[in-house]
């Protein structure tokens, strides 16, 4: 016999209850097993063995099995964002490609004198200095000024014989330089010059932003200043980056310290009171040289080379700068300082990484070859 709940075999049949589980059997008065215990045992082994199939074989289970299509995986923030970084590269790709078929339109430089971008930006620079003279309107300050304006007079002389001597665009045509002018060495003719009055403009356009017609004034300036100039610093005369060279892998991450920290300097630094707010990070002292820094750094990312390209003493000085300045200028009581201290953090480490050498595993190896031998 075999009880119907454990299915243990019993031998004596003299029990009417199994040894194993303590489960009554069923007897009739002959004192032999009855059939529903048999029926009961059989129905049990078929609802296990079915059970067995649909776990290990579901799609041998039945012949009618059906999979259900599972739910899509809902979208990750990541996938998210890495969408919209997408479309809003392809868009400002989109605009850019856009505002460069206008700027590089010879039927546009035509009307230029010499063709020169440079040459107007200069001009509308003055013009930002000229209108800062008037009380209403803010300005850059005294020692802003100065260095705007000699520098300034500097780029447009050495543009301005460029453009006379090999113009790049056709244009309205330029005198030559008065004799005076024109006696200048030409060291002083080094492309770095117009490059960084460029980034120099840039500084105080983003400082301005907000201050009314005259920001947009000065970001006019910037633009024009910035793409002609930014040409020749990003694509120099015969030095594209070489075939197979990687680019710089750690510019994303100065470009996010970048952003935070100019936008920053854009919030109020010191603690407003009742009738006034607070004093915004661009009013700071010595905060053109901080701007200057932050879109000096930026752009030495985004080159191929990257911050290899700067000199590590260089590039040293400036995170101290940065640091300095941020310590000197902090207030615990304004948003200014919060943002920009996670910004400049990130510069610290990047161009800490940077300058720290990386041992790579076949050096790691040799070093300890060495270390075996004494």
């Amino acid at each position: 016999m075999r009880c119907s709940k454990c299915g243990h075999v019993i031998d004596d049949e003299s029990l009417d209850y199994c040894a194993e589980c303590g489960e009554p059997l069923n007897v009739d008065e002959d004192g032999e097993r009855t059939e529903v215990s048999e029926v009961r045992y059989a129905a049990e082994d078929e609802t296990t063995a079915v059970t067995d199939t649909e776990d290990d074989n579901p799609d041998g289970a039945a012949p009618d099995y059906e999979e259900r299509a599972r739910p899509a995986p809902a979208d990750s923030w990541g996938d998210w964002l890495s969408q919209a970084s997408g479309a809003l590269f392809a868009a400002v790709t989109q605009v850019g490609g856009t505002l460069q078929g206008l700027l590089d339109d010879p039927r546009f430089r035509a009307h230029l004198p010499g063709g020169s971008l440079t040459l107007v930006g200069v001009g509308l620079v003055g013009l930002g200095l000229v209108l800062s003279v008037a009380p209403p309107i803010p300005g850059i300050g005294l020692m802003g000024s100065g260095v705007v304006l000699l520098w300034g007079a500097l780029v447009a002389v050495n543009e301005w014989r460029q453009v006379h001597e090999a113009p790049e665009y056709p244009g309205r045509p330029v005198p030559p330089l008065p004799p005076a002018l024109a006696k200048l060495p030409r060291e002083m003719e080094h492309p770095a010059v117009g490059q960084t009055f460029a980034l120099l403009v840039c500084a105080y356009a983003l400082l301005m932003l907000g201050y009314g017609p005259i920001s947009w004034v000065w970001m006019l300036a910037a633009g024009l200043l910035g793409y002609d100039q930014g040409r020749k610093y990003f694509v120099p005369a015969g030095d594209g980056r070489p075939e197979g060279e990687p680019g710089s892998a750690s510019h994303p991450w100065v470009l996010a310290g970048v952003v935070l920290c100019s936008v920053s300097l854009l919030l109020p630094w010191t603690p407003g009171s009742t009738w006034a707010s607070g004093m915004r990070g661009g009013e700071l002292p010595l905060v053109a040289l901080t701007q200057f820094t932050l879109l000096f750094l930026a752009c030495t990312a985004v080159k191929h080379r990257g911050l290899g390209g700067l000199h590590p003493l260089f590039l040293t000085l400036m995170t101290v700068w940065l640091m300095l300045w941020f310590f000197l200028m902090k207030n615990s009581h304004s948003p200014g300082p919060w943002l920009f201290l996670p910004g400049v953090l990130t510069l610290v480490i990047v161009v800490a990484r940077h300058l720290i050498p990386q041992r790579t595993p076949e050096a790691k190896e040799s070093a300890s070859d060495l270390d075996l031998q004494g």
